[in-house]
């Protein structure tokens, strides 16, 4: 068996976090990043957070490399946990042809239509409106963990959720590396999101969990 070890040495960072969790249960959610150096313990300290957000119904996500040419991969997983045992959510999917797509697995098919900029927008809107709906039986708190390998459509859908959660009780957390070079890699649009989480100061709360 595996010994335990104790979680020190960042508690200033958990400070934050669990400031931004007494505001999500107030209903001033929104997103919060924790970006650093591979081996960091990001995923440590978001697995240090959630346990102390007992009145959060709290979902993982996670981004692999092999999958950032997959349009929304991370959200179809979260969408899917969310609808499971929630029928209000379930009614939700039924009526809105992109959460169908996401909740299937067919991202790509959630920006279905002649107008894409008016899929995307009807899109984060259904994201939106789950989110809200699901959130009514308990608070959330949405781990997605190594954000800088999803695809730029799962990265500007974060964005943009991010704002409308600033006024639910929903917490978006995501874990990321910084190095310029891990944003280089893979499909191309992920660059220009990453730097927009980084002028997002003022939305929201960016950490950085190597020190």
């Amino acid at each position: 068996m595996a010994a335990e070890y104790p979680f020190v040495g960042r508690e200033d960072v958990l400070g934050e976090l669990g400031a931004a969790l007494e505001r999500a249960a107030a209903g001033r959610g929104g997103l919060v990043t924790l970006t650093g150096p591979a081996g960091a313990g990001k995923t440590r300290t978001a697995e240090e957070a959630a346990g102390h957000a007992e009145s959060f119904r709290t979902l993982w996500t996670w981004c692999p490399p092999q999958t950032a040419d997959r349009a929304f991969r991370p959200w179809s997983r979260l969408l899917r946990e969310l609808v499971a045992d929630d029928a209000a959510c379930g009614r939700l999917v039924a009526g809105s042809p992109p959460l169908r797509a996401l909740v299937s697995g067919a991202g790509p098919g959630a920006l279905h239509g002649a107008d894409p900029e008016a899929a995307r927008l009807r899109l984060t809107a259904d994201v939106a409106e789950l989110l809200a709906t699901a959130a009514r039986r308990r608070p959330l708190l949405l781990i997605l963990d190594d954000v800088h390998a999803a695809d730029a459509s799962s990265l500007r859908l974060l964005l943009e959720t991010a704002d409308a959660a600033r006024t639910m009780p929903v917490l978006l957390l995501g874990t990321a590396r910084d190095e310029e070079v891990a944003w280089r890699e893979g499909p191309a649009g992920r660059g220009w999101v990453w730097a927009q989480l980084l002028r997002r100061d003022r939305k929201s709360t960016r950490l950085n969990s190597s020190h």
